[in-house]
């Protein structure tokens, strides 16, 4: 009796062992798989952009190692045997899908839900990358999203994981430190500061600049590359106020015929402008190319910072005589200027054809004189203009002033008699003849 109660339970023992060997046999087998890591590029989404959530797959079950031992129950005669079995378990990958309830969406199909079918198995440590295009709503407001990816298992337990997509609507900003004024022939530098506000980084920053006509910027165009989160980088650009220009119908006086031509004029001293000027940074976020703009300006003065002063010339003069004009030149810039000269405007004979003064200092004064050939001019009232041209050192840019008016009246030469001479031979005789008559009637007298 008390060996059948021990053989039933060394029976029921033997019965749970084999129960538990089992279950470890198949929890051993199961393949785990899981997310071990993922991506997404760009890290932070402007509303609108496309970019691409990117997530690696791994087969976490490793070579499964099973023992089994048989015994005979105690005091039975029997032989003692321990099994070693090693099994390989992979998994196989029936699908994997990307659901979004809220702005992210699947790039290719435009639909909430979309999956990969039938990726394949996955051996005991092996790992999968699978990327899916999306793209953010453009109506979607700033925060973090949770689109999930759900991987299903064929052989195991499907995956469930949550991937976050952050949004941010804030972009680049540009600071530009702008002269109020400037005037004609002038060139100051100009600072602009791009800012990136985001909190991730931008790539391939660029900054262009357009003005209106009368204004030159330089350079055009400036590369600044990557810009770090919520750093800022600084670029110069040198701004010039230069003559206005306009098209205006010239006359070929040989053929008579009218063509357009390009002519720079300048306005009056007394005028001045407001032009525009418009800097503009393009930008990548990830793929996706964005741009800030910064729409600014500047006055236009005709200050003459240089000038060219009348100092005499003469009002009337008579045909055929020289007429000298004196001017003086004044530099009333802060910086010295070069190749400075000033010329007649007018195609008359005028000595000499330019007169060359070279380099002036901040507040120098030099003269310049003239002496026009009055004898082709006509008679009546003429008008001569003279313009200033000097180089800016600071630039290397040649710039002229507005022209100076000077105006000359002409008087006509006084004609002589073409019979003087005889009149006068004849007049000098009679008065000859009545004295000699005089003196021959008074001696008659006597």
């Amino acid at each position: 009796m008390k060996r059948s109660v021990q053989f039933v339970l060394a029976f029921f023992i033997s019965v749970a062992v084999l129960a538990v060997l089992l279950q470890a046999v198949h929890a051993a087998e199961g393949p785990a798989v899981t997310v071990v890591s993922y991506e997404v590029e760009p890290a932070v989404f402007f509303p609108g952009d496309e970019g691409t959530i990117s997530l690696t797959l791994k087969n976490t079950a490793t070579q499964s190692s099973v023992t089994e031992e048989n015994f005979e129950p105690e005091g039975s005669e029997g032989s003692y045997t321990r099994t070693t079995t090693v099994s390989t378990v992979s998994a196989e990958i029936e699908s994997v899908r990307l659901v979004s309830k809220r702005c992210v969406e699947w790039l290719s199909a435009r639909t909430r839900s979309s999956e990969f079918f039938r990726i394949g198995a996955l051996g005991p440590g092996e790992s999968i990358r699978i990327s899916f295009p999306v793209r953010v709503s453009k109506f979607c407001e700033d925060g973090t999203y949770f689109p999930e990816v759900l991987v299903s298992i064929e052989n195991g337990e499907d995956v469930r994981f949550p991937i976050p997509v952050r949004v941010e609507s804030s972009a680049l900003e540009i600071l530009a430190d702008i002269p109020p004024e400037i005037s004609l022939g002038d060139a100051k530098e100009v600072q602009v500061t791009v800012a990136n506000n985001r909190p991730s980084a931008v790539s391939g920053v660029c900054v262009s600049v357009h003005a209106d006509e009368g204004l030159e910027l330089t350079p055009e165009r400036i590369f600044v590359g990557n810009i770090e989160p919520f750093e800022q980088k600084t670029v110069n650009f040198t701004l010039s106020a230069t003559p206005f220009a306009f098209q205006q119908k010239v006359k070929n006086a040989s053929t008579g015929e009218r063509s357009e031509e390009k002519v720079r004029v300048e306005p009056p001293a007394a005028e001045a402008e407001f032009k525009s000027i418009v800097f503009e940074a393009t930008y990548k976020n990830g793929e996706n190319e964005h741009k800030s703009v910064l729409e600014t300006g500047v006055l236009v003065r005709n200050i003459l910072d240089m000038h060219l002063i009348l100092v005499d010339a003469p009002a009337k003069v008579k045909r055929g005589e020289n007429a000298r004009i004196e001017f003086d030149v004044a530099n009333g810039m802060e910086k010295p200027v070069s190749a400075v000269s000033v010329i007649p405007c007018e195609q008359v004979r005028i000595l000499p054809s330019e007169s060359f003064i070279g380099d002036m200092d901040a507040g120098d004064v030099f003269s310049a004189s003239f002496m026009v050939d009055t004898s082709t001019l006509k008679a009546g009232e003429n008008t001569l203009r003279f313009k200033l041209r000097f180089r800016d050192v600071s630039t290397g840019r040649m710039h002229e002033t507005p022209p100076c008016v000077v105006k000359i009246f002409v008087e006509p030469q006084e004609e002589r008699p073409a019979r003087s001479f005889p009149l006068l031979a004849t007049a000098f005789a009679l008065f000859a003849v009545v004295i000699l008559a005089f003196f021959v009637w008074r001696r008659r007298a006597r």
